[in-house]
């Protein structure tokens, strides 16, 4: 994979991801309004997460969303807090908290409660309004400097390794990375992701200058997730695809010009590359990742054409 910018390229599909879609008035409005929403609630902490997992989920801007979300920030916070508090006094007693209410230690569970009721209602006007003062501003500079309300959807660069253009290729049969249901996008997000970090399927990278059909028939043992079997199926460096349960049976069953792909404790690389050898196969040992004592490897044997 030398050359290609694995990290900044899964960098930029982030970015793309946390944008959102279409780029409408009131899609930009309703990012910023649900951000301040959020942010107003006194949950310190998880105001962020929050605001990301719900505009992944809606496909809303989820910068638009944090920039709103800061509303608490510490220079506002204080002022925000103490009108959430009097709100929720009003509603449960209907009259505001008496004054030194925040100072003394044996009222903080009173205004605790006025807090949890006050502030729903707070940020749903603080949302409110900037939901509504947002979409006036997106539609005015619409109208004066038309744009385009769909963002570009993200596509992986043309020089990509052929392992991970084939991993792209396997996640979008499982979902697509564009639709509009977040059920989908999940799939499609979860089958990548359960390929790209499998490390025996990183070290199929390795294999990038071979030709279509270089590995003529192939043969898999101990695939169980069966992922190195459609990586290398995707790739096209294989007339052919299959599984057999031992190296055994791999063996014997395997023609002139076929390969073995055998994912194997790495205990067990030393004693299944004396018995391949001996079979007449040339073999080689993929070991990645840093701690090479542990995990599995990827043993591929050749049988002469």
């Amino acid at each position: 994979m030398s050359g290609y910018p694995f990290v900044r390229e899964e960098l930029r599909r982030a970015y793309h991801e946390l944008r959102g879609g279409q780029l409408s008035p009131a899609r930009g409005a309703l990012a910023l309004g649900l951000g301040v929403f959020v942010g107003s609630l006194p949950i310190f902490g998880l105001h962020t997460p929050i605001v990301v997992a719900l505009c992944l989920w809606l496909r809303l801007d989820a910068l638009v969303a944090w920039a709103g979300s800061n509303v608490s920030n510490p220079l506002f916070a204080p002022a925000l807090l103490a009108s959430e508090a009097a709100v929720g006094a009003y509603l449960r007693r209907g009259a505001l908290p008496r004054p030194g209410a925040f100072t003394r230690l044996d009222a903080l569970d009173e205004v605790g409660r006025d807090l949890v009721v006050g502030a729903p209602v707070v940020g749903l006007g603080l949302g409110a309004a900037s939901f509504a003062v947002t979409f006036v501003v997106l539609l005015a500079r619409r109208r004066w400097a038309p744009a385009s309300e769909r963002r570009a959807p993200y596509r992986l660069r043309d020089d990509a390794p052929a392992w991970v253009a084939a991993v792209e290729r396997l996640a979008h049969r499982e979902g697509r990375s564009d639709s509009p249901h977040a059920s989908e996008r999940a799939r499609f997000h979860r089958a990548r992701l359960a390929l790209l970090t499998d490390p025996l399927v990183r070290a199929l990278g390795r294999l990038a200058g071979e030709s279509a059909g270089s590995f003529g028939d192939v043969v898999v043992v101990g695939d169980e997730p069966g992922r190195i079997a459609r990586v290398l199926e995707e790739m096209g460096v294989a007339t052919s695809v299959r599984a057999e349960p031992s190296l055994e049976d791999a063996a014997a069953s395997l023609p002139d010009g076929g390969c073995i792909f055998a994912r194997l404790p790495r205990r067990l690389v030393a004693p299944s590359i004396v018995c391949l050898e001996a079979a007449g196969l040339t073999c080689e040992a993929l070991t990645p990742g840093r701690f090479r004592a542990f995990g599995d490897a990827l043993v591929i044997a050749r049988r002469p054409a």
